[in-house]
């Protein structure tokens, strides 16, 4: 047994930055998580390895409506079923707690945040530890995610959203200030994905008292973003009213992870990425300065 406090240890993400990675590493050492007292639950949405857990938060449209009973009923069966109120050491891995993938490309990244993780704290009865948080410059996790999103559906040019999401009046000090208002945590670790955390890193962050070896490392890789030559062909595919299975996505991605594009798929001028990289940076001071705050 480790020396871990009782309480909830969170993993929110953000998405595009390893989450489905470090969920792959949670699955492979459940039994070792489990002698040192703590129960893992996360919800493996890349379909790599196995999930425990898979929590619906409610959508802003039913936030003060009648709805909120039935969302508060379900949640409290899963929160159940998944054993998160019975044992004393919790720790939960779910990118989708801040808000889906369809909410990062946007002037106001992670709009519901707060309500969604005020909401999920009410049915928790142990406090939150830490919360742990792995940010990403801005415009590699919105190009990110859009080649992400190239996967279900077909997609305007990304130079159209880049025109309507940019400059944005949100930013990872407001999903950060939401998170802290909404869990009241003990402390809010963030980590660069830049700096590529390993997945050891990331559980040792969230409880120090792990041990620093001995851990089983998956050598699978998890959720690689297509390449220029992979989306043409997934819009194409979208655009003649193919319905890909997960399968035949990744078939695709594989055949043309060689293949030269007939032309880039994203083209900004580097002012314009590099005014990202400015805000990024900018916004990394003001969290420096956070109170509860500490960006690794």
């Amino acid at each position: 047994m480790c020396d871990l406090p009782p309480g909830i240890y969170l993993h929110l993400g953000l998405h595009r930055t390893g989450t489905g990675a470090f969920q792959q590493f949670l699955a492979a050492n459940l039994p070792r998580l489990g002698d040192c007292g703590l129960h893992a639950a996360f919800s493996n949405r890349d379909g790599a390895g196995g999930e425990t857990l898979r929590l619906r938060l409610p959508p802003p449209r039913h936030f003060g409506t009648e709805e909120m009973r039935r969302h508060g009923r379900q949640l409290a069966r899963r929160l159940r079923r998944a054993g998160l109120n019975r044992h004393p050491a919790v720790l939960i891995s779910e990118e989708n707690l801040i808000g889906g993938l369809n909410a990062v490309i946007s002037k106001r990244p992670y709009p519901a945040a707060g309500p969604r993780l005020a909401f999920l704290r009410a049915h928790l009865d142990a406090p939150v530890r830490r919360v742990v948080l792995v940010l990403r410059s801005y415009e590699a996790q919105a190009i990110s995610v859009y080649r992400k999103r190239l996967e279900f559906r077909a997609l305007q040019p990304f130079e159209d959203y880049a025109r309507d999401i940019w400059p944005a009046p949100r930013g990872w000090p407001e999903l950060v200030a939401d998170i802290r208002a909404a869990l009241e945590p003990e402390e809010i670790l963030l980590l660069r994905h830049e700096d590529r955390p390993s997945r050891t890193a990331l559980l040792r962050a969230l409880c120090p008292e792990m041990p620093e070896t001995g851990w089983r490392e998956p050598d699978a890789p998890v959720n690689f973003s297509a390449g220029d030559a992979a989306c043409f062909a997934l819009l194409a595919a979208h655009r003649d009213g193919q319905k890909l299975s997960r399968d035949e996505v990744a078939a695709i991605i594989r055949h043309h992870a060689r293949a030269i594009p007939p032309r880039p798929l994203i083209d900004l001028p580097e002012e314009t990425l590099e005014a990202q990289r400015a805000r990024y940076r900018a916004d990394l001071e003001r969290l420096r300065a956070m109170q509860g705050v500490t960006l690794r």
